[in-house]
């Protein structure tokens, strides 16, 4: 089983990745911040697309945000929450996802 998992260099991310770990999930965890994880954008459709239909994973796990609430950011958060949000389900659209579990209503599923 394998899942993908953006945002996963946040705390959510991070705990949510642990645990698939420990369920013996492949976990590719994608992060705009780097680290140990791929650099990804959710803003960018044409990688969206690529890594979903590349990798072709069980599960898709949208935890992306950014960590401000600062009023000269407002136009790059509502990006982050919408325009990209949209980004995830619209490129897994045409893949096999079996389900996906989440406290987030942007987790991804075609099953």
């Amino acid at each position: 089983m394998k899942t993908i998992i953006f945002g996963v260099s946040g705390q959510d991310g991070a705990y949510l990745s642990e645990a698939c770990k420990k369920m013996h999930v492949d976990v590719i965890g994608v992060s705009r911040v780097g680290g140990e994880e791929p650099i990804g954008d959710v803003a960018d459709s044409s990688y969206i697309d690529a890594l979903i239909r590349e990798q072709a994973p069980d599960y898709v796990f949208h935890l992306t945000a950014n960590s401000t609430t600062r009023h000269d950011v407002l136009f790059q958060n509502h990006q982050t929450i919408s325009t990209r949000t949209l980004n995830i389900p619209r490129s897994s659209s045409g893949t096999s996802h079996r389900r996906a579990e989440s406290s987030s209503p942007a987790a991804v599923s075609n099953s």
